[in-house]
């Protein structure tokens, strides 16, 4: 968005687009140092916090972590997390670590690429927010009008591919975590031709949820590509490998698409409204005002949903506090390594 506006600049000649660029540069420079900084914090904290599984995985999952200062790699690491490649497990121990393999795994692309997205869409409306609040209070001049239009229009392009690309970030689910699947989509009970839960609100005693409208075949097509194809439920999984906090799973995830659509279909209303009488109506404000801070919380509602959803493992069929048995994919547990005696092969 900052170069956008230096381009209108240097296009147009105008002092406002100037004006912006310059401002949204010093607020750029701010977050890029804080940025570095946590992210060198975070490389001392998994060391200090988490030991153990430092120990264990911190030479496969290195090569991102190196890279954390040059760009976003640290989403690629929790991506293998997630779907974990590149090494195998002899006697318990890690052996023919592939640092490679292990950064592309088969998460790394979908993964980073809904997150990426979804943090521009996030500072989109952020930088939204922060104008619609100026008009709000009485600055509605070109300065602000130019900054919400060029916002919107960077929303609008990613918004589009935001939904693509979470889409196939599903099916990676659906192919390499099925118990996260199943609480994710709040499936109970092993489905064919699964339908699709729009709402299922998850409440105690309720174990299809509420306020519910089930979509015949969606979920089946959607994740696997075959209206009739099986997908599993929560209760085909043994009790300690079941997410723990399926229910906080799926309305982070309700929440999640929830606030996406929204977000979605305030940037049509505000693009009619732009075209036939501007968007200045306080309430087309107003709702730009709470675009910003919804967007940020949809992300942290993602994140819930990645990490809640892989509970109880730590590396997805792996390594987990709660693991008792290699009984989820046929894979050494990392919890109890004394026990192990096989060898395993992950990649």
């Amino acid at each position: 968005m900052m170069l956008v506006a230096e381009g209108m600049h240097l296009r147009t000649g105008d002092p406002v687009w100037r004006a912006l660029s310059r401002r949204w540069s010093k607020v750029f420079a701010v977050l890029f140092a804080v940025g570095a900084a946590s992210g060198t914090i975070i490389s001392f904290e998994l060391g200090l916090v988490w030991p153990r599984f430092m120990a264990y995985a911190g030479g496969i999952i290195g090569l991102p972590f190196s890279l954390e200062g040059a760009a976003f790699f640290i989403v690629t690491a929790n991506a293998w997390m997630n779907v974990s490649r590149g090494f195998q497990l002899s006697h318990g121990r890690v052996t023919r670590v592939d640092p490679l393999a292990a950064m592309f795994n088969p998460a790394w692309a979908t993964e980073t690429s809904h997150m990426v997205p979804g943090a521009y869409l996030a500072t989109a409306f952020g930088v939204a927010a922060v104008y619609a609040v100026g008009m709000l209070r009485g600055r509605r001049d070109a300065y602000h009008r130019k900054a919400i239009a060029v916002a919107f229009s960077t929303a609008a392009v990613l918004a589009p591919l935001q939904i693509g690309v979470g889409d196939l970030l599903g099916r990676t689910v659906a192919h390499n975590q099925p118990a996260k699947l199943a609480a994710i989509e709040g499936v109970t009970h092993t489905e064919r031709g699964a339908g699709l839960n729009v709402g299922g609100i998850p409440v105690p005693g309720h174990p299809a949820g509420i306020v519910n409208v089930k979509v015949p075949n969606l979920l089946s097509l959607l994740a696997f590509d075959q209206p009739s194809a099986t997908v599993r439920g929560l209760d085909s999984f043994p009790k300690a490998d079941r997410p723990p906090l399926a229910g906080p799973v799926r309305l982070a995830f309700i929440g999640m698409v929830g606030i996406g659509t929204g977000l979605v279909a305030l940037s049509l209303w505000y693009w009619l409204r732009r075209r036939r009488n501007g968007p200045e109506d306080r309430f087309t404000l107003l709702a730009l005002a709470a675009a910003g801070p919804l967007a940020f919380l949809a992300n942290e509602l993602g994140w819930l949903v990645s990490e809640l959803g892989r509970q109880p493992w730590i590396v997805y069929g792996v390594f987990g506090p709660r693991a008792r048995s290699p009984r989820l994919l046929g894979w050494v547990p990392l919890s109890r390594p004394s026990r192990c005696s096989t060898s395993a092969s992950l990649g």
